[in-house]
């Protein structure tokens, strides 16, 4: 499958505009149910190599959750909540953060999700807006 992936970040320093990412990769999709997730929810998975860098992604998305596995970080998030258990690694060094997920839509073949992102003492980092279009 063709995937249109795009993320508008916005680092909220003065005079500095929102940094829009979007590519077009091959994913491997998949639908996956958390056997441990009470609500037995099923993930809309996608497993895609970001192009400028080569870099393994994986993105589960459901109604309620989004977790992003990436080579330098791991945020999982549940949505309303802020979850202290991702985190960053910088030059081998790892830093803790706090992700909190406004909001999840979830149409056909688009699937969408915002999120605020914290650092370990609170400290906002940026607002997060992602979308992921299967394309074939």
């Amino acid at each position: 499958m063709k995937i249109r992936f795009t993320s508008i970040q916005d680092h909220k320093i003065k005079n500095q505009e929102p940094k829009i990412v979007s590519f077009e990769a091959d994913a491997e999709y998949d639908l996956f149910l958390d056997d441990e997730d009470p609500k037995q929810l099923q993930y809309h998975t996608y497993h895609f190599k970001e192009p400028s860098i080569g870099e393994s992604n994986r993105i589960e998305i459901n109604s309620e959750r989004v977790n992003i596995f990436t080579g330098m970080s791991t945020l999982t998030m549940l949505k309303g909540q802020k979850a202290p258990n991702s985190f960053v690694k910088v030059d081998g060094t790892q830093f803790f953060l706090k992700p909190f997920l406004h909001e999840v839509v979830i149409e056909g073949n688009i699937k969408k999700f915002k999120y605020e992102l914290f650092g370990p003492k609170d400290d906002l980092i940026g607002e997060f807006n992602v979308s992921i279009e299967e394309l074939e």
